[in-house]
C-alpha cells in the first residue's frame, strides 16, 4: 500500500474490508464533507497472488515473469461497446503482455533488469535520470532512493519505453500489481462508481491434446475416433509407440489446439475404438479431461506451443 493511502486512512478514518467479491473502502459519514473537498489523489496498491499452483498452465499468462509483473490501474480504463458497457482494466480483450512492467526494490541491479546500455528513467513529475553503460552495475536504490512509484524507462531494448514499478518490496509469487486511486473527484461521482464494475479478463491457454491408448492385453486397434459429445474431432492420425515401461500404445493427437480449464463443465470426451475397421460393434470409451500439470512447452518464447498428454488404459470387448 502506498504511503499516500496510509496517510489517508489515518486522516479520514478509512476502513479497508476484504470481501468475497473484492475490496471495499468504508469511511465515516462525519468525514464525507472533508473527503469531498479534498483535491488529494490517494492510491491503494495491491499485489495479487493465485492460490492455484497450476494457474499459469491453464491461463494464457507468461510463466516466466521473473523481474516483471502485470500492471493495471483504474486511471487506465477501457470502455467496451456493449450495452451496458463494461469497464476493462487492460488493453485488448484479455490481460496480455502490453500490461507487463518491470519490478524492483532498492537492492535490484539495474543491469539485471535492463542489461547493458544507455537508458533514461523518468517519473510522472517529468524528472529524468540518464544512465550511461558504466552505471548499469548500480542498484535502483542508489538512483531512486526512497522515491517509490511508477517510472518510465527508455533504453536500446525498449525504445518506445516500458514502465518500472519501484517499491519497498516485491511480493513473492505475485503475478499482477493493481493501483486504485481515490480522492475528492472519485467521491463526487460515487453513485456512478458504486454501480461500475471493473473487469480483469484472463484468456485460457490453448494446447495440443495428445492421448495414449493402452489396451490391457496389448491389442492394437485398427479403428480410432475421438468425439466431444456428438462432434467428431479431427486427429493427426494415430500410430503405435513403445512406452518407457515397454508396453505398446497407440498415440493420437488432436489436430487443432484446444483451450485448457481449471475445471471442465460441458466437455464430453469419448473415443470409439475397435480391433478391426469393419467391426460393427466398436468400443466406446469415456476419456478423462486434460490435467494441466501434464503440460509441456516447446519452441521459442514468442512462438511457443503447448502440449498436454493423457494416458487411457482400456480393454477391448471381444
Amino acid at each position: 500500500m502506498g504511503q499516500d493511502a496510509q496517510i489517508a486512512i489515518k486522516a479520514y478514518g478509512l476502513i479497508l474490508k476484504k470481501t468475497s467479491f473484492g475490496v471495499v473502502v468504508l469511511y465515516p459519514e462525519s468525514k464525507e464533507k472533508l473527503l469531498l473537498e479534498s483535491n488529494d489523489n490517494h492510491m491503494i496498491r495491491m499485489a495479487l497472488v493465485s492460490k492455484n499452483r497450476n494457474f499459469f498452465n491453464f491461463t494464457e499468462l507468461d510463466h516466466d515473469l521473473n523481474n516483471q509483473r502485470y500492471y493495471i490501474t483504474n486511471k487506465e480504463v477501457y470502455r467496451t461497446q456493449s450495452e451496458p458497457p463494461d469497464y476493462v482494466l487492460h488493453q485488448g480483450k484479455y490481460l496480455n503482455e502490453n500490461q507487463l512492467v518491470f519490478v524492483g526494490n532498492a537492492s535490484t541491479s539495474i543491469q539485471k533488469l535492463f542489461g547493458i546500455g544507455d537508458l533514461k528513467i523518468s517519473s510522472d513529475k517529468g524528472e529524468i535520470e540518464v544512465l550511461q553503460s558504466s552505471d548499469q552495475a548500480r542498484v535502483l536504490g542508489e538512483i531512486l532512493a526512497d522515491d517509490f512509484g511508477v517510472y518510465q524507462v527508455i533504453s536500446e531494448d525498449y525504445p518506445e519505453g516500458i514502465k518500472l514499478m519501484y517499491g519497498k518490496e516485491i511480493t513473492p509469487r505475485s503475478f499482477i500489481i493493481v493501483d486504485f486511486h481515490i480522492g475528492g473527484d472519485y467521491l463526487k461521482n460515487r453513485q456512478q462508481e458504486q454501480q461500475r464494475i471493473f473487469l480483469l479478463k484472463l484468456n485460457n491457454r490453448k494446447a495440443y491434446w495428445r492421448f495414449y491408448f493402452i489396451e490391457q492385453d496389448q491389442i492394437l486397434p485398427a479403428l480410432l475416433e475421438i468425439f466431444d459429445g456428438k462432434t467428431k474431432l479431427k486427429i493427426s492420425g494415430f500410430e503405435e509407440v513403445t512406452l518407457i515401461n515397454n508396453k505398446k500404445a497407440v498415440v493420437a493427437t488432436l489436430s487443432d489446439p484446444m483451450p485448457l480449464f481449471y475445471q471442465y463443465k460441458d466437455l464430453k470426451l469419448l473415443a470409439t475404438i475397435g480391433e478391426k475397421i469393419s467391426s460393427s460393434t466398436p468400443n466406446t470409451i469415456k476419456l478423462s479431461s486434460p490435467i494441466s500439470t501434464r503440460i509441456k512447452a516447446f519452441g521459442e518464447r514468442k512462438e511457443r506451443a503447448y502440449l498436454v498428454e493423457m494416458y487411457i488404459t482400456y480393454k477391448l470387448k471381444s
